[in-house]
């Protein structure tokens, strides 16, 4: 047996919303090479009611709606017939952006940096591009790859956290690629080697220590190779897949974002393994 103690929760509320989320695009067919277009978009999210749960009594608070509107410019290409080339650009902003905050107020030292209420960004920005290519050396062999480019800003943080100004969203990296190089026999036979690179970003745009203005830990950029080998074939009528593969096969250490304002998430070091696949 024993005893509970927790705070007392405040009375409910109510947040109602409606919206219409409009989508319009235009498209450009250049013969048989590349087709091209623009599209503009936009993106809603309702509003909701949020529990400050380190109060006592926790008071109820509510949160606006968040919209995204969004332009993007596209192409896709065929110029060579064993080369293909998809690329976009975008630039999107977003209107009071749901987002947590911290409110260490008369808080335990404990919960200090961590975020406890959901609160409204009245403007965030953001523009980058997308580019995949992909080409058949010949039958047997093909080279692909993909750019990322993406910048974050956020341009009005608001009064409750005007320390958020000028600061990239979290989890943004400003730069992602991979290339990787495929074979192919006629007998049955693949493999694959990859590289991709996740360059650096915020663990989080949140203040953890606004005397001392601490932000969270910077993510460093790293880079990851794999490698998949398979073989198919039908064994009595079924069709039968063998594969192994290994990730990290460099065993590269590397972080990922964490809840703690300095820590981090150990990467996932050389992992490997097979897969037996079956259809009857």
């Amino acid at each position: 047996m024993g005893d509970r103690f927790a705070p007392e929760y405040a009375d409910g509320g109510k947040v109602s919303d409606e919206a219409f989320s409009p989508k319009l695009g235009i498209r450009y067919d250049g013969a048989d090479k590349y087709v091209a277009g623009y599209t503009y978009s936009e993106g809603w999210r309702p509003g909701g009611i949020d529990l400050y749960h380190a109060r006592d009594p926790i008071p109820k608070t509510t949160f606006g709606s968040e919209r995204m509107k969004n332009h993007e410019i596209w192409v896709r290409a065929n110029p060579l017939g064993r080369l293909s080339i998809n690329g976009s650009a975008f630039y999107y902003i977003f209107e009071d952006m749901q987002f947590r905050i911290r409110g260490d107020d008369d808080l335990p030292e404990f919960w200090t940096g961590y975020a406890f209420q959901t609160d409204n960004l009245p403007e965030v920005k953001g523009y980058g591009m997308e580019l995949d290519a992909q080409f058949h050396i010949d039958d047997a062999w093909t080279i692909s790859g993909a750019l990322g480019l993406l910048d974050t800003e956020v341009t009005d943080a608001g009064p409750n956290v005007p320390e958020y100004d000028g600061r990239e969203l979290s989890q943004s990296p400003n730069l992602t690629g991979n290339v990787a190089l495929s074979w192919v026999s006629p007998r049955g036979f693949d493999a694959r080697v990859r590289a991709r690179h996740v360059g650096g970003f915020q663990q989080s745009h949140k203040v953890w220590d606004a005397v001392n203005a601490r932000y969270y830990e910077k993510t460093d950029p790293y880079t990851l190779v794999d490698f998949k080998a398979g073989y198919e074939t039908k064994f009595r009528g079924t069709e039968l897949r063998i594969d192994a593969w290994v990730e990290n096969l460099t065993d590269k250490r590397f972080k990922l974002p964490s809840y703690a304002p300095t820590g981090g998430t150990p990467g996932r070091p050389r992992t490997f393994g097979v897969a037996v696949t079956a259809e009857f």
